[in-house]
């Protein structure tokens, strides 16, 4: 159903949950003080994407503030409902992905150039 411009869909909105996992991980290193404190504090940002996101059903509106909703929503719609690639919906998860993992990465940064070790 998604042939390869729905692989092509597949890879770019996993990358966009990348930039966002990444903007987490910054603003962990930021938060802990040593690697173990950030190996426990990382479960903090991965079990709700886990659950939340993807494989418990959850209330829609706790969902969104989750950014693996959006790539399991584009996922689904593409290889499963047939969507094509430029529908609303599969753009819309995208922009907000996008947006998300700008926002993330920026507060990252801005707090690690803030208040990271230096």
């Amino acid at each position: 159903m998604g042939g390869i411009p729905g692989t092509i869909v597949a890879v770019v909105s996993v990358l966009l949950l990348v930039l966002t996992n990444v903007g987490l991980g910054l603003i962990t290193a930021t938060i802990a003080k040593t690697s173990e404190a950030a190996t426990g504090m990382v479960f903090i940002f991965i079990l709700p994407q886990m659950f939340l996101g993807s494989f418990v059903p959850a209330p829609e509106s706790v969902s969104r503030f989750i950014p693996s909703y959006y790539v399991t929503e584009t996922l689904t719609n593409v290889f499963l409902r047939g969507a094509e690639v430029t529908s609303s919906a599969v753009l819309c998860n995208l922009a907000v992905l996008a947006a998300f993992g700008v926002v993330v990465v920026g507060l990252g940064v801005a707090l690690f150039s803030r208040y990271g070790r230096k």
